[in-house]
């Protein structure tokens, strides 16, 4: 009796094993895919209210520097102090740092040091003739080939350029501009004199990006796992952080060179959002922005594995529970009786053996 039963309750056993885990494992990739795109949908909608607030901080603190160089250029006091300096026979540097002009200067720029790293008043010819890091005074201070030069009124909207500079090796921006004579002399001079003529020293003001990067930027954490960053090229399509990690810690001047869809995508001028390998070839969904004023791309990602940490930890939890009650079930299969038509076989054939 017993030979007889086992081959049926083996089989039995086997269908029901195979059938449960097949629907098991369906049902888990089921659950992980709708849970993974539902955790998709919400965490593209947080990046991208992140980059909504990035992208107002960043135009905030870029119109606030505009606004303070068009009040200081201005301003009387600058052309009186920068006009005095540029026309004072050459002093020693201790002597032209007692100076009345230098003084005054100093004075209108203690206010707006936030966002700021250096603010200058040159000659035509690149000699540093005020500078609010005073040992700077009597340098050289080439502009030509990295500074932005703008007239007054292209100071509100044209766009700045991003250059490494060569001393700090890291990502910068100077805006110049033109200090002049008074509008009045200038009537009195011949209507066809140039710009050139016009121009008496350039102001130079170099803005803290590295400021900028430390008020946009977000360390991965368990609360707010994304990562923001501004990224430009500067130079030869080298595109880079504005606070950069050195390959080398004694040569400031060997940066990495970032590479991403993302970055790629958003420094051509677009804006966006996507799934991609980063610059570090890690899988993360990120939203980028193009910020046309700086030249730069915003980007806040957040690594696949948090955002999809949670569907893989369900998916697992169905498979485990389902896979339980599979066995379950075949241990119960497997210690079922024997149906009613089997029994009545087996009673058929106990009758026809006593017959």
């Amino acid at each position: 009796m017993t030979s007889w039963r086992r081959p049926s309750i083996t089989k039995a056993v086997v269908v029901t094993g195979v059938m449960g885990v097949t629907l098991v494992s369906a049902l888990s990739l089921l659950v992980y895919f709708a849970r993974s795109q539902a955790l998709e949908r919400q965490q593209l909608a947080k990046l991208e209210a992140t980059a909504d607030l990035r992208q107002h901080q960043v135009e905030h603190w870029l119109q606030r520097q505009r606004l303070q160089i068009w009040e200081q250029i201005e301003d009387d006091r600058l052309h009186d102090a920068a006009l005095a300096l540029l026309q004072q026979p050459r002093q020693r540097r201790h002597q032209q740092l007692l100076s009345a002009p230098f003084q005054t200067l100093d004075l209108l720029f203690a206010s707006s040091r936030y966002g700021r790293r250096l603010t200058s008043v040159l000659s035509n010819g690149g000699i540093v003739l005020y500078s609010t890091d005073h040992g700077r005074v009597g340098r050289y201070q080439p502009l030509t080939n990295n500074a932005t030069f703008l007239e007054h009124a292209e100071l509100a909207t044209a766009p700045l350029n991003l250059y490494t500079d060569v001393t700090t090796g890291l990502p910068t921006i100077t805006a110049a501009l033109p200090i002049e004579v008074e509008h009045h002399l200038e009537a009195e001079r011949h209507h066809a004199s140039s710009h050139s003529s016009r121009r008496r020293g350039v102001l130079a003001v170099t803005l803290d990006l590295q400021e900028l990067d430390r008020m946009i930027s977000s360390s991965p954490t368990p609360k707010q796992p994304y990562r923001v960053r501004l990224v430009g090229y500067t130079g030869l399509r080298t595109a880079t952080t504005l606070s950069p990690q050195r390959v080398n810690e004694s040569d400031k001047l060997s940066l990495n060179a970032l590479y991403s869809k993302g970055i790629l995508h958003a420094l051509d001028g677009f804006s966006g959002r996507s799934n991609y390998l980063n610059d570090q070839r890690l899988p993360v969904i990120g939203v980028y922005r193009w910020i046309a004023p700086l030249n730069m791309a915003l980007l806040v990602e957040s690594q696949q594995s948090d955002t999809y940490g949670p569907a893989r930890r369900e998916a697992r939890l169905v498979f485990l529970i389902g896979n339980l009650l599979v066995l379950l079930l075949v241990w119960l299969v497997a210690l079922s009786p024997p149906t009613g038509c089997a029994a009545s076989r087996r009673s058929s054939r106990g009758s026809a053996a006593v017959g």
